[in-house]
């Protein structure tokens, strides 16, 4: 069983990301022209009592593996709403939807390949999308190892926070939320 913190990356590979990520230009050619895909989940709770699972996001570069990282279902949801943030009034692709009764409904099996294909085409839109692909989010949640990317969200979330309790978005972002909730 893999822990939620383990690392897939190896030293190279981390040394020429922390160099790219204080290089925009290598940053940004390095986002455009990678690949994707998404391995079957894996068990990363420890001990709990409910099944945590995270899936493995294995990144080609120039069609040869690069790296991978794993993310929890929750972590795709946040990137969409991060970007949905960041980008008000522009379409983001949407995640497949969080829900318990599809989940009913279906094999485990039926239930996974589902959802796998969903963020599979998710990753796939956001990565094709030139404006979009270049966002910090979007680096982070493909190019960061679990610790970096949970203090990139924390840190999100807090900004997040400060600009709602001000009043700034909150009239905007729940009026965009309306509106998107139809386009899902």
């Amino acid at each position: 069983m893999q822990s939620e913190d383990s690392y897939f990356m190896n030293p190279k590979v981390e040394s020429f990301l922390k160099k790219t990520k204080s290089c925009k230009t290598m940053r940004n050619t390095l986002v455009s022209t990678v690949s994707i895909s998404i391995d079957q989940p894996m068990n990363v709770n420890q001990g709990g009592l409910l099944a945590l699972q995270a899936f493995r996001i294995n990144i080609s570069y120039n069609k040869e593996p690069f790296t991978s990282v794993s993310r929890r279902f929750n972590d795709f949801l946040w990137l969409e709403k991060a970007l949905s943030y960041d980008f008000l009034g522009r379409v983001i692709p949407c995640n497949p939807p969080k829900n318990f009764l599809t989940k009913l409904q279906l094999t485990g099996e039926e239930f996974m390949a589902q959802r796998i294909s969903g963020i599979n085409r998710f990753c796939q839109v956001l990565l094709a999308s030139k404006e979009i692909n270049l966002s910090d989010h979007v680096f982070h949640f493909f190019f960061s190892s679990r610790r970096e990317f949970t203090l990139h969200q924390e840190e999100f979330n807090k900004h997040m926070i400060d600009i709602e309790s001000q009043g700034i978005l909150s009239k905007a972002s729940k009026i965009a939320s309306f509106a998107f909730s139809f386009l899902k």
